[in-house]
């Protein structure tokens, strides 16, 4: 079934529902996962937006460091 086919489905179904808790209910819940589909990206700050994209450069240049290493060079948090 295409998503279309499920939206129609969906529309019929609604429009012939009388109990307001029941479609109180689904709007809740249709709420909730429209509102989890931001991504994640635009919650971050800026300075940690920064530091992934310069992860992602070193990677990509092929500048590579052991975590643990990393960490304590960064942190002085030592395994």
């Amino acid at each position: 079934m295409s998503a279309t086919d499920l939206r129609t489905n969906l529309h019929i179904l609604i429009d012939k529902m009388e109990d307001e808790s029941v479609l109180q209910a689904h709007l809740t819940l249709l709420s909730r996962q429209f509102q989890e589909q931001t991504d994640f990206w635009d919650k971050l700050d800026t300075p940690t937006k920064q530091a992934i994209n310069k992860g992602i450069r070193q990677a990509e240049m092929g500048m590579k460091t052991d975590f643990f290493q990393f960490m304590e060079d960064e942190y002085g948090i030592a395994r």
